[in-house]
């Protein structure tokens, strides 16, 4: 498996360079990228060739994982596993488009605006790839909420009703999260962040209901 995610990272890096200058242009327009050490070009290609390399062998690396894990399963298990793994993927997908097209650019113009007149904005390459991809990152991992939900409750860990009873405790929590995500003093950006997680939430309400778990035994 190793093998094959290196072979596929290597294949990746003639698309690290073109990947970059369109990230470049969509999100930071009219910013001079910069490198502060000679080496640090050619690194952020590496990271960025292993980031495609691995989108590319997920497919196999899931199954390889599944293959290990399956034998350890309940049938039951196995059924709600294989049910989660297209709608967990579609939902990372969308979670990092909301950020790649809504999110990000709203967020990278406040902090990069913030800085004239006093100074002209130039960024090291690593850090804006850094900063990208773990805000792309973490977005995917939050949409996967109601996903989460309807698996604990199909355990019986949760119900629809615990998340509901907690619903201002979970605003807050996604306000604190939403300021720890984004880096960015604006209320406007956090709002934007918040909004959708709140949203989810209320999803992950219904998508517990509709599991059933607890619910389902107190009936």
């Amino acid at each position: 498996m190793l093998a094959l995610l290196a072979f596929a990272s290597v294949a990746s890096y003639p698309l690290a360079q073109p990947l970059l200058l369109k990230v470049k242009g969509d999100l930071f327009p009219g910013v001079r990228l910069v490198i502060l050490q000679p080496q640090e070009a050619i690194i952020t290609y590496l990271k960025t060739s292993i980031l495609i390399g691995f989108a590319f062998t997920l497919p196999a690396i899931t199954y390889h994982l599944w293959a290990f894990l399956a034998p350890g399963l309940l049938k039951d298990e196995k059924r709600m596993v294989t049910t989660l793994v297209i709608p967990s993927a579609i939902m990372f997908v969308t979670g990092a488009a909301f950020g790649y097209y809504l999110l990000l650019p709203a967020t990278l113009g406040f902090l990069i605006d913030s800085a004239a007149p006093l100074a002209e904005p130039m960024i090291s390459l690593d850090e804006a790839v850094s900063f990208v991809t773990f805000i792309l990152a973490a977005l995917g991992m939050v949409f996967q909420m109601p996903l989460a939900s309807w698996a604990l409750a199909r355990l019986g860990a949760v119900s629809s009703g615990d998340l509901a009873a907690y619903r201002r405790h979970a605003i807050v929590l996604i306000f604190l999260a939403a300021g720890v995500i984004t880096p960015d003093p604006s209320p406007i950006t956090q709002i934007l962040l918040a909004l959708p997680m709140m949203l989810l939430y209320e999803a992950s309400i219904i998508s517990a209901k509709l599991a059933g778990g607890k619910d389902a035994r107190k009936r």
